[in-house]
């Protein structure tokens, strides 16, 4: 029988999977693990282990920080893909930002040529 926190951080380690579009297949894979051992794992009957668990979050892109603050309700519960959202529209925006600039000193070195 598992621990209660176990089986917090199992059960949120399913949504999180869930919710990331992947399959537990994929993941075993990308680690490179045997057939069976996350879905063996998450159904209460293998382990994981910290080192384990941390290698996941990072190939789904979740922060262990978000992942134990909603597992133990320390933050706001809020979808973990956001923070691929916001890095990608924080992205956009320096992009504008660096285009506009190279714009104004195109149409300075123009000014100039003129002179």
């Amino acid at each position: 029988m598992q621990h209660p926190d176990e089986q917090q951080i199992l059960s949120l380690l399913r949504d999180v999977i869930a919710q990331s579009g992947l399959t537990v297949v994929d993941l075993e894979h990308e680690v490179g693990w045997e057939p069976g051992k996350l879905d063996s794992a998450l159904s209460g009957h293998g382990s994981l282990s910290l080192r384990d668990l941390f290698r996941l979050l990072s190939l789904l892109e979740v922060r262990a920080t978000d992942f134990f603050g909603r597992a133990y309700g320390l933050e706001p519960r809020e979808d973990f893909l956001l923070a691929e959202q916001t890095q990608e529209l924080g992205f956009k925006k320096s992009q504008k930002v660096i285009n506009e600039a190279l714009s104004r000193r195109s149409a300075w070195k123009r000014e100039r040529a003129e002179l």
